[in-house]
This record gives C-alpha cells, sequence and structure tokens, in this order.
C-alpha cells in the first residue's frame, strides 16, 4: 500500500516506481528548458561572463514561475468571459492587471511582428 496525497493505493511496486518517474517527468516539463533559459541569459550578458549552473537553475524556476503566474491570471480572464481558449488579448490583460504595464508595449510590437 502505497499512502500519498490522493490517500493509499494498492499498486505493485513496478506501477509505483513508473507513477514516481512520472512524477519526475510532469515536474520537470513544470520549467522552460534549460538551454533556452541559457541562450537569452547570454543574450544580455558580456560574451565573456560565465553562467553557474544553479544560476542557470534559480533563473529557471523564476522564469516558469512568471509564466505560471501571468498564465494562470489570463485563464482567469478567460474564464469571465466564458471562453475557453486564452488568447494574447488576454495575456496582455494579464500583464496589465497583474502590474507589468510598462512590458505590453513591446510585447504588442513583437506581437505584431509574428502574426
Amino acid at each position: 500500500i502505497v499512502i500519498r496525497e490522493g490517500g493509499a493505493s494498492t499498486a505493485t511496486p513496478g506501477e509505483v516506481n513508473q507513477e514516481q518517474q512520472q512524477g519526475v517527468k510532469r515536474e520537470a516539463d513544470q520549467y522552460m528548458p534549460t538551454t533556452n533559459v541559457t541562450r537569452i541569459m547570454r543574450c544580455v550578458l558580456p560574451a565573456h561572463v560565465k553562467i553557474a549552473d544553479d544560476a542557470k537553475e534559480a533563473i529557471q524556476a523564476c522564469v516558469s514561475e512568471f509564466i505560471n503566474f501571468i498564465t494562470a491570471e489570463a485563464n482567469n480572464i478567460c474564464h469571465r468571459d466564458y471562453r475557453r481558449t486564452v488568447t494574447p488579448e488576454d495575456v496582455l490583460a494579464a500583464m496589465a492587471s497583474l502590474g507589468f504595464g510598462d512590458y505590453i508595449e513591446p510585447l504588442i510590437v513583437f506581437l505584431n511582428k509574428h502574426r
């Protein structure tokens, strides 16, 4: 018997191991890939600067939390309007409502370039 947040389970050891591996994968899926984070960091740092692994991990966690924060608010806006699909406008509205209004204009420029 395995005790976990949802209660007890009668899963076999093999099933438990598979669930644990899936749990690790799900946790890893929450984060933006380290290579992408590193590439973005290198764009704003001088070429000679080395980036420690723990710095990459810290920025990766912050970026992922920020994305989740904005996405959750955009989803709330979408649901208030009785829609099921989050639009770029929902993301912009979320940015404004969460105090990131200074980023809206550059995001609109970026959005218009890529539409």
